[in-house]
């Protein structure tokens, strides 16, 4: 089972309650039920990209925009949640899938992954 994705709507308003200044990060956490780290992220990705920061997107990422990002992440000394926020990228957890990868075996395991689909 995957993580369930929230509306545009209901991530506007979460951002919006936590820069009103009615409750810092755990207590707006805790006032719709998230974790703190999500509402992190969605508070630095609006206040970084605005609207686009945090509406869901379905992404396909080129080996050369992975390159990018890990090579950024590690000349700069990025977290990863930090990165995910300067890209734009909706999950920190890719950009470590990513830079794993990379350590790993180098750009070809950045190079993008055919799925097998069973019927």
């Amino acid at each position: 089972m995957g993580k369930p994705h929230y509306t545009l709507e209901f991530r506007i308003a979460v951002v919006k309650y936590y820069l009103s200044g009615q409750g810092g990060m755990k207590r707006t956490a805790a006032h719709f039920g998230l974790h703190k780290s999500t509402v992190s992220h969605w508070v630095a990705s609006w206040q970084q990209h605005g609207i686009d920061g945090i509406t869901w997107k379905v992404a396909g990422y080129s080996p050369e925009f992975k390159l990018i990002v890990v090579k950024t992440l590690q000349k700069e000394h990025l977290s990863f949640r930090e990165a995910a926020v300067r890209f734009n990228i909706s999950d920190n957890k890719v950009v470590k899938r990513w830079f794993d990868a990379y350590e790993a075996v180098g750009k070809s395991g950045l190079q993008k992954r055919k799925r097998c689909h069973v019927k």
